[in-house]
């Protein structure tokens, strides 16, 4: 059993890191001057999402991981956001960078289930 709940948790933070990994490629190609704040901002919610995953899994009472469980939902709503506005300028091709983002929620989503409980 407890095989299983570190060969999730450690796809869980895989997925976050390949998912950091796609939005930074992404806000690599970003050059319009426009977006270098979306850019920036879009970076730097990525940039705590493997640290916070990381704290998530290693809290060891239920309020910790409630707490950081808010700040990486908050986190990923944020990224979203920022997709959202991206899409609407046009400027880069977003759908990779959505497919990542749903594959980490789906899979946050099911570790969550398992491990708040």
């Amino acid at each position: 059993m407890t095989k299983t709940i570190a060969l999730k948790q450690n796809k869980l933070i895989l997925e976050s890191i390949i998912f950091t990994e796609v939005v930074k490629k992404l806000c690599k190609n970003l050059i319009d001057e426009n977006l270098l704040f979306v850019k920036k901002n879009l970076e730097e919610c990525v940039s705590d999402l493997p640290m916070l995953m990381r704290q998530y899994l290693d809290s060891d009472d239920r309020v910790a991981r409630i707490r950081h469980l808010v700040q990486i939902q908050g986190l990923v709503d944020e990224c979203y956001e920022y997709l959202t506005l991206i899409s609407r300028t046009r400027q880069g091709d977003i759908s990779p960078v959505i497919n990542e983002l749903s594959k980490f929620t789906k899979r946050f989503e099911a570790v969550n289930r398992m491990y708040i409980h």
